[in-house]
């Protein structure tokens, strides 16, 4: 909801805000599958996003790259978090 909010006040200044949710990757999928009391418990939070892998820290910074871009442009309160805030 922050970037979004910026997004908005900003908007008017002709600066854009997005956000790239990298918390998901590997390393941390891991750590919360070893902290999960089960596999059960894993699979509630593996199921809260559309895209049912871990991020790839590639794909954050790719998209971190073209955010900036000037192909971006038009782009603003983006939220790239593997498809978290549709559910």
């Amino acid at each position: 909801m922050l970037s979004k909010s910026l997004a908005v006040d900003l908007a008017a200044d002709n600066i854009r805000v997005n956000a790239i949710w990298h918390h998901r990757d590997a390393a941390v999928s891991k750590f919360v599958r070893n902290r999960a009391r089960s596999e059960a418990a894993f699979r509630v939070i593996s199921d809260r996003y559309l895209i049912k892998r871990p991020e790839r820290p590639a794909e954050a910074a790719s998209t971190a790259l073209f955010l900036m871009s000037a192909e971006a442009g038009y782009c603003s309160a983006v939220a790239v978090d593997g498809g978290r805030r549709f559910h």
